[in-house]
C-alpha cells in the first residue's frame, strides 16, 4: 500500500479480527469505527495484519491481555502471528496519550535523535 494511501480516510473498513469477541470499550470502537490522523494509519495496518491473522487456520491464544502505560490502549489481546507476535501490541504500540519529545523537536526543524535514526529508515510528519 502506497504510504500516502495510509492517511485515506476512504480506505477505512470495519475490523474483522479473530479477537474482536475478546475486545471491548474503547478499542473495540476504534476497530470499528472510522478513524482520523494516527488513528487511521494505525488501523489500516492492523487491517492488513488481521487479514493475515486470520488466514493462518490456527486457534487464538488464551493469553491474558497485556497492559501497559502510556500507550492509547492500556490493554491487548495477547494473541500472536504464526511468527509468535503478539499484533496487537505490535501494530498499536506507536498509538500514544501525547507524543514523544523528539517529534516537537523535529517539527521545530531539529533532526531525530541518534536512537531513532538507528532504528528507522525517516520519519513522517502530517499535519491534520
Amino acid at each position: 500500500m502506497p504510504l500516502e494511501d495510509l492517511a485515506d480516510p476512504a480506505a477505512q473498513n470495519p475490523i474483522h479480527d479473530l479477537n474482536l469477541h475478546r475486545v471491548t470499550g474503547e478499542l473495540r470502537s476504534f476497530l470499528l469505527e472510522s478513524q482520523d490522523g494516527a488513528r487511521s494509519v494505525a488501523k489500516l495496518i492492523f487491517e492488513r495484519i488481521s487479514i493475515m491473522r486470520g488466514g493462518e487456520f490456527r486457534p487464538v491464544l488464551a493469553d491474558k491481555p497485556v497492559s501497559h502505560s502510556g500507550r492509547v490502549f492500556q490493554e491487548l489481546p495477547a494473541d500472536r502471528t504464526h511468527d509468535g507476535v503478539r499484533y496487537f501490541e505490535h501494530v498499536l504500540q506507536g498509538l500514544r496519550t501525547k507524543v514523544p519529545g523528539f517529534v516537537d523537536d523535529l517539527m521545530a526543524g531539529g533532526d531525530p535523535p541518534t536512537s531513532v535514526r538507528e532504528r528507522v529508515g525517516g520519519v513522517v510528519l502530517v499535519h491534520f
